[in-house]
């Protein structure tokens, strides 16, 4: 054949269709994508014979919507979507110019789609009655509660709720309910993740007002006004002027003694005294026993009861990962460290040590849980995303040298210890609280030091509060 032979049949080609494609492999895309909407990748090689291709169609069939799913594009690779959950295409591949389109290609590896969980249903929430115990004032959370979606073909890995008025939870895979730390009225959502990504948010479940137990409003009850009921007043009687009597020159009488009556004493019919017994309900104001709910509402928040977590807050386990406190139990073992020129970890020890400024501070040891304690409290100090009873000590590093605070007395220009980063980071979140909360605290042995998500801390001593 001439040269001229030859290029006259190199022009012929541009008036063919293009030759099939050669198929490479499909794969299944999955992260991001909404449910019953996969998406697989297919790639291919143009067919360098005969005339070229100015576009390219991927194809397959989805056995689970019925329908063929195709996309159009100019090279390889082609993502298809459309495929539903857990289909099972294999891929073929045209190619098309202006004389027309190739025949398929052999057909792609079998796929399996999968995509990101389905969106929930709303979820039901509740805020509990209060508990009878002793140190047991009664729940100041709502409980969230949901049923699993479906999947999306690939394990749910926890779920992601999230209030109206910004609180959350994150609760793992198994679970179906969570307690979350509340005041107040709120709504919720909630959505599911698993290794692709999270589904998207459920609409809002009803609204929820937490339920608020007030120390010094139980049925309206005040330790100084009780169904009306004043310490100097009552039926109005006052110790300094009852029926017109003198206090101190009517027929002997005495303003601390009528028939019987102190108002620092006993009030016969009642068993009243303003800072001792009321018989009916046993309740002291100022006192350990309030017999109904076993309620005190100034000792209750004091003593070895202050120095706590909030139940949701973070501790780091001995391998680094993490449990809320509300679900640790004697015997877990807690990520510690030795600090430097920290010989004792006594509270009033803690509070006179200082660091030398540039301590290095890397964890090295592991503590054991001897007891905790759950219990009601006030007052918690968010910061960083972990949550203290103002009492409790965390390190900070201020004014250039390290030195464990309580927590209340945390200000934003401190460092706090990050785990992350294996440094002093500066405060990004600090929040005070004032409503009653759950909280726990944790002892150890043999080391009073350990680690949240985010801090280093000192664990609490029943009878020696720390």
């Amino acid at each position: 054949m001439s040269k001229q032979a030859g290029r006259m049949s190199q022009s012929a080609n541009d008036f063919l269709a293009p030759l099939a494609p050669t198929i490479g492999t499909a794969t299944n895309v999955g992260t991001d994508r909404p449910y019953n909407n996969g998406a697989v990748s297919i790639t291919f090689t143009a067919n360098s014979s005969g005339a070229a291709a100015t576009s390219y169609t991927a194809s397959g069939y989805c056995s689970v919507h019925g329908t063929t799913h195709t996309a159009t594009g100019s090279s390889s690779p082609i993502v298809v979507t459309g495929f539903g959950v857990n289909a099972t295409p294999t891929m073929t591949v045209t190619a098309t110019n202006d004389a027309g389109t190739s025949s398929p290609s052999a057909a792609s590896n079998q796929v399996t789609v999968t995509t990101v969980p389905s969106t929930m249903a709303a979820p039901s929430v509740s805020s509990p009655n209060p508990g009878a115990a002793v140190n047991v004032a009664g729940a100041s959370y709502d409980t969230v509660t949901w049923t699993a979606p479906a999947s999306g073909g690939t394990d749910i890995t926890g779920y992601t709720i999230v209030g109206s008025d910004g609180s959350g939870s994150t609760p793992g895979a198994g679970a179906s309910s969570a307690n979350i730390t509340q005041s107040g009225s709120q709504t919720y959502t909630i959505y599911a993740r698993n290794a692709n990504g999270s589904g998207s948010p459920s609409t809002a479940s009803a609204s929820i007002t937490t339920f608020a137990f007030s120390p010094f409003s139980v049925f309206s009850f005040s330790p100084f006004n009780v169904f009306g009921f004043s310490p100097f007043n009552v039926f109005g009687f006052s110790p300094f002027t009852v029926f017109s009597f003198s206090p101190f020159n009517v027929f002997g009488f005495s303003p601390f003694n009528v028939f019987g009556f102190s108002p620092f004493g006993a009030f016969g019919v009642f068993g009243f005294s303003p800072f001792g017994a009321f018989g009916v309900f046993g309740f002291s104001p100022f006192g350990a026993a309030f017999g109904v709910f076993g309620f005190s509402p100034f000792a209750f928040f004091g003593g070895s009861f202050a120095y706590s977590l909030s139940q949701d807050t973070n501790v780091r386990m001995a391998d680094g990962t993490l449990k809320e406190a509300q679900d640790i139990e004697p015997g877990d073992e807690l990520l510690s460290i030795d600090i430097p020129g920290l010989v004792n970890t006594d509270r009033q020890s803690i509070l006179e040590w200082l660091g030398t400024g540039n301590l290095s501070l890397i964890p090295n040891a592991t503590t054991t849980v001897t007891s905790l304690t759950t219990h009601p409290t006030t007052n918690l100090v968010s910061i960083n995303a972990d949550k203290f009873t103002q009492s409790h000590l965390v390190l900070v590093k201020r004014d250039g040298i390290e030195k464990f605070v309580v927590a209340g007395q945390i200000v934003e220009s401190d460092l706090v210890w990050s785990y992350e980063s294996s440094t002093f980071v500066p405060i990004t979140q600090y929040q005070v609280t004032e409503s009653i909360v759950n909280s726990v605290t944790i002892n150890c042995e043999p080391f009073d030091i350990y680690f949240t998500k985010n801090h280093i801390t000192h664990d609490g001593i029943n009878g020696e509060p720390s």
